[in-house]
């Protein structure tokens, strides 16, 4: 058996080969004096020197400080623990002066029930290893007596959001290839990452472990349907004020910022939880993990040994941080960005001189004309050498979309698909439409951008008969709209137009979702352009538009192109629980 040595401070921990790694905890205590930092080793407290200068000095009466635990690690797993220690006063100063606030009513806080049952197969389950699952350890949230005097047991609706929320927002962050943090940075765009969406299941065993006031993680968590990792997190203050600032974003974003410390490099195959120095990048890595799509949490507040303290626990399904496994997949270049002509005011007469034509910033291989999957078919990407919108138009306004635009589009698609997701969208016939449990984010793709400006330059309303990539086949959603009056037809958006896509929903059976087999609903109704919208699968989309004058109206006609496409017949739509 191969061994390696994993370097967690000042400790030295062994493990093997096949292991994720080993679980490191540390106290740190931050005492700010003025604009420095000095960090307090455990067992030492704070005196100062006559001029002035903070310096560490033994505290012979504090109690010694926990060993490093050390926990057995699956390499299905994520499991990790952070700590962050916030006292604004020396230590000697807090000593002197007590807070008044810290006496606390005796009496514990309305526990929540668990609300979700499961079979004794949890119990037993192979990828546990014989280790005792948390679900069937502990038959209710009530709090063990190491946490003290409790405040709070459980996360409120509004903190449930918001977590899912901020992953979310983190997650897509990291999927559009904005992080330009790292060790080295800036990290790469992905091509897979799915939405997270709350699980109740998961939650409740986060919560039966939190409740017990910790410092490590369980031994198992995992459930029937796959593994759970996990992610640990606390804050604790001395000073009430302080502690009622805390908040689960917080302790999130203290996930999230270890991609600081996170080699670009690593994405490709994960090979440990710690990244430059050593440190922790675990978190990290299961925050973004493309493949997780479900997540629940606990929270405990509680008042102890002279601390306040918020604790977090997040469960994750899939787990990440599997050894030799991707964080997630990425494009193997980066396609340069395609300019368009911002739109201009709208002018009061119709002398309006066609604006300047952006030019196409991707060049591709004669591949692309030839492609197996047109069955012979002529390829937008061949047909138009650039973005010339045809005679068809009339008089032109504006070609292309702003940046602002683009956001838009994207941000509007991954808000409605996480609708889906989630299992909010009530409507359909009959509805309301189910959960999803593979639905991944949609992020800009300009060669995707770059074909649909060449067809929707040409100002036919119809789809083009093939505009695949070599990479994949390529779905397209069309949309148009008019007014005859300017002031009309300034208020017409991308977002409006992407919503009556969306709105197809109404007209769709809930029961189609586990195989397409048509692009109309009920009443002969189109439901294509939102089963594309919503398709699993589908995480890149380019679009182009064009506004312009012809026949006495001002149109505004947008074309999405998506891939990998949708729409294939037998196929899901998504999956769902």
């Amino acid at each position: 058996m191969v061994f390696k040595i994993l370097t967690c401070a000042l400790a030295f921990v062994l493990v093997t080969s096949d292991s994720a790694s080993a679980e490191c905890w540390h106290r740190y205590r931050g005492d700010k004096t003025g604009s420095t930092m000095l960090l307090v080793p455990p067992g030492t407290t704070i005196k100062y020197k006559p001029n002035g200068d903070p310096e560490s000095v033994p505290l012979p009466r504090l109690k010694p400080q926990p060993q490093l635990q050390i926990q057995s690690w699956s390499n299905s797993q994520s499991e990790l623990w952070t700590q962050s220690w916030s006292n604004l006063q020396p230590q000697r100063q807090i000593q002197q002066r007590p807070d008044p606030q810290h006496q606390l009513p005796t009496q514990l806080q309305p526990v929540p029930k668990p609300s979700v049952s499961h079979s004794k197969d949890v119990c037993n389950l192979p990828t546990c290893r014989g280790k005792p699952n948390t679900e069937c350890l502990f038959k209710d949230f009530t709090p063990s007596a190491n946490c003290g005097q409790v405040l709070t047991v459980g996360l409120s609706t509004e903190e449930k959001k918001a977590i899912v929320d901020l992953h979310n927002r983190l997650r897509m962050k990291v999927a559009r290839g904005e992080e330009l943090r790292g060790a080295p940075g800036p990290q790469p765009a992905a091509t897979n990452m799915q939405m997270l969406e709350w699980d109740e299941e998961l939650a409740q065993t986060a919560q039966k472990w939190a409740s017990q006031c910790s410092s490590g993680h369980d031994q198992c968590r995992n459930l029937p349907r796959y593994q759970v990792g996990q992610n640990l997190a606390a804050r604790s203050t001395r000073y009430r004020p302080n502690f009622e600032k805390f908040t689960t974003d917080m302790l999130v974003n203290m996930w999230y910022d270890e991609v600081q410390y996170y080699n670009r490099n690593s994405i490709h195959l994960f090979d440990s939880l710690y990244g430059v120095g050593g440190k922790q990048t675990g978190h990290y890595t299961q925050l973004v993990w493309a493949e997780t799509n479900r997540i629940g949490c606990g929270a405990i507040r509680n008042y102890q040994g002279g601390d306040y303290k918020f604790t977090l626990a997040c469960n994750y399904g899939p787990a990440g941080n599997f050894m030799n496994q991707p964080v997630y997949n990425t494009q193997l270049q980066t396609q340069p960005q395609m300019q368009i002509q911002p739109r201009p005011k709208p002018q009061p007469k119709l002398t309006i001189q066609p604006q300047p034509v952006p030019k196409p910033s991707i060049s591709h291989s004669q591949d692309v004309c030839n492609l197996p999957t047109c069955r012979g078919k002529p390829n937008t990407e061949c047909l138009f050498k650039d973005f010339t919108p045809s005679a068809n138009c009339g008089q032109v306004l504006t070609v292309g979309l702003s940046t602002e635009e683009k956001k838009a589009i994207v941000d509007l698609h991954n808000r409605l698909r996480m609708k889906v997701a989630r299992g909010e969208e009530l409507r359909g016939a009959p509805g309301p439409q189910p959960a999803a449990t593979n639905m991944q984010m949609l992020e800009w793709d300009e060669e995707l951008a770059q074909t649909a400006q060449k067809w929707v330059s040409q100002c036919i309303f119809q789809h083009d008969q093939c505009r695949d990539l070599p990479r994949f086949q390529v779905g397209q959603n069309l949309a148009w709209r008019g007014n005859t009056s300017k002031q009309g037809f300034s208020q017409i958006t991308a977002e409006i137009l992407v919503k009556d896509w969306y709105d197809e929903v109404q007209y769709y059976n809930r029961n189609s979702v586990h195989y397409f087999n048509s692009g109309n609903g009920a009443g002969g109704q189109q439901t294509g352009h939102y089963t594309q919208l919503v398709w699993a699968e589908t995480n890149r989309i380019g679009c182009g538009a064009i506004r312009n004058y012809q026949g006495g109206d001002y149109e505004f006609t947008l074309a999405c192109n998506y891939g990998p496409s949708g729409n294939f017949m037998n196929r899901p739509v998504y999956k769902t629980l």
